[in-house]
């Protein structure tokens, strides 16, 4: 009895000893992952962090080699970054693992450890016994690493000279070190990321001449971007933003308008959207075109403002070149419509000044006579200077569509303007046959606009009618004009004929530059006349008659 209890005390003791040992060992290894934690905390570089999780693992396991491995989601294979204890054969071998026969292979593929007690008994191992053998390993234990929603990133595997199992202690304290990288390695993934999304930004920006800015309304703190300092013509590394350099940095003829104009979208809680212009340091003046939206936080308050500025300069310079081109090519296209107007310009010149000469006759007749009837030479005299009038009121129409000007809105009767121009084309019109009817609306509002460019639409719309209506032996040959009012603030042009008329898929066509269905036309007379109309803040539309011909309207804002 005595000889039977001294032996279970002394297994107590023994098994006490060991659970002491065994603690000692844990809290030893616990305590080394939590100082491993914090270094990877402030660690930058993924590379040695790695290794020294690689090192922590060895020697818990009291492994003789180990390495670690990158999973590369391009080639889908597993390539060693670090490693401890092995030759170039054993890392060329394994330099990126796609076999399954592998340790690290199968541990990928099964999403768990995968442990080979002896490389020359297990069947599966087969393949890699050679290289085993070459580096002087038995065992084989390969942990895989997986992010938070299950993305392979890498394993971490150790080995051993002679035939053996980590214990279950061993490997739960592997696993938590596995975790550790695992969240390391997808943290720097994350980071990498961001820089490339952030360098790829910059670019974009760049490129597409971009800026971005953020406003902290609370603290006046504001962000931009290298492209924002960039466009304003600033060095990111002098100047700190502020809201009142931005407003000093803006033309003086904006700084009202978009200092008002953004208050009112604070007040207001909206987006803003402005277009303005800038003086750089260097003097330089750039066109800014700016667009911001409020943020809000959990509880509605507002906290902040992110925007965006673009560069529009280039495009500015552009619409200005594409303006000009545009009056240059309305005023061509003004002397060409004169042009084929000039036969019915002559007639109408030509009728008061041979009106002017020959009044000019009878006067002279008159006063050859012996006793000159005063009376009636005044009312010769007052008809010469009619017809001189009449004449000089055509040139001067003339003048007027053909000069080359800016163009100068004013408010306008719509009927006065379209009563010139039936003037310029009532010889020519006559000459063709053409019946011309008008309908002028009365009482209409005047509209306002540029009174050339508006009758040089006219024009070209009764030439238009005119040419569809020059068949030969085409009947009937009827032009109606008409004005109307066709809503609150708005005026109605109607321009009809009833020539050979208009295909119902062209109606729109007809409206494109170079689209013409005329064998001479260039096609550019209508397609301007939409953009002057448009210009007005109006609307220029065809459609086809239920019978012949075509009508063409516009509208204008009164």
């Amino acid at each position: 009895m005595i000889v039977e209890d001294i032996t279970k005390r002394k297994k107590a003791e023994a098994e006490s000893l060991a659970l002491k040992n065994e603690l000692a060992a844990e809290i030893v290894a616990m305590t080394r992952l939590h100082e491993l934690s914090t270094r990877l905390l402030s660690g930058t570089e993924l590379q040695p962090l790695l290794e020294e999780i690689l090192d922590a693992i060895m020697e818990l396991q009291k492994a003789d080699f180990g390495n670690v491995q990158l999973y590369d989601p391009k080639t889908q294979a597993l390539v060693i970054v670090a490693h401890r204890g092995f030759y170039q054969d054993f890392l060329d071998h394994f330099s990126s693992v796609h076999e399954d026969s592998a340790a690290c292979g199968q541990a990928l593929q099964q999403h768990q450890r995968i442990i080979i007690e002896d490389v020359l008994t297990d069947p599966g191992y087969e393949p890699h016994r050679q290289i085993a053998a070459s580096a002087g390993f038995r065992a084989v234990q390969s942990t895989p690493l997986f992010s938070r929603n299950g993305e392979p990133l890498g394993m971490i595997s150790t080995y051993f000279r002679e035939p053996n199992r980590p214990s279950e202690r061993e490997l739960r304290l592997t696993d938590l070190y596995a975790r550790q990288g695992a969240e390391l390695i997808a943290c720097k993934r994350v980071e990498a990321a961001l820089r490339r999304s952030e360098a790829n930004l910059a670019e974009g920006q760049r490129i597409s001449h971009t800026g971005s800015w953020i406003w902290n309304i609370s603290s006046g703190d504001i962000f931009w971007s290298q492209e924002h300092y960039r466009i304003l013509g600033l060095d990111p590394e002098q100047i700190k933003p502020s809201y009142e350099m931005f407003f000093d940095l803006l033309h003086p003829e904006d700084q009202s308008r978009v200092k008002l104009g953004f208050e009112k979208a604070i007040n207001k809680r909206n987006d803003f959207d402005a277009i303005y212009r800038i003086i750089r340091p260097d003097g330089m003046i750039k066109h800014i075109h700016s667009l911001s939206h409020p943020v809000f936080n959990d509880s509605g308050d507002l906290t902040e403002y992110v925007g965006t500025v673009i560069d529009i300069t280039e495009r500015k310079k552009a619409e200005e070149v594409l303006a000009e081109m545009q009056a240059e090519l309305e005023r061509v296209t003004r002397v060409t419509t004169m042009g084929e107007l000039a036969a019915s310009i002559a007639h109408e010149v030509n009728q008061p000044l041979g009106a002017i000469v020959t009044n000019g006759q009878a006067c002279l007749r008159l006063l050859s006579s012996s006793s000159p009837d005063n009376g009636k030479l005044r009312e010769v005299v007052e008809h010469m200077i009619s017809d001189g009038l009449r004449a000089s009121e055509v040139i001067s129409r003339i003048r007027a569509m053909l000069k080359k000007a800016d163009p100068e809105k004013s408010l306008l009767d719509i009927n006065d303007a379209i009563q010139e121009v039936i003037a310029l084309t009532l010889a020519e019109l006559s000459r063709n046959e053409i019946r011309l009817q008008t309908e002028l609306g009365k009482g209409l509002p005047q509209v306002f606009g540029d009174r050339v460019q508006l009758q040089q639409v006219i024009l070209n719309l009764i030439l238009n009618g005119k040419d569809a209506m020059n068949a030969v032996g085409w009947q009937p040959r009827n032009l109606l004009i008409a004005t109307q009012g066709k809503s609150p603030g708005e005026v109605l042009v109607v321009v009809q004929d009833s020539g050979i008329g208009i295909e119902q898929q062209d109606c729109d066509r007809i409206f494109n530059p170079f689209f013409t269905t005329k064998s001479g036309g260039m096609g550019l007379g209508l397609s301007i006349s939409r953009t002057i109309i448009e210009s007005h803040g109006g609307r220029l539309w065809a459609t086809s008659n239920e019978g012949v011909g075509a009508t063409i309207r516009f509208t204008l804002p009164a």
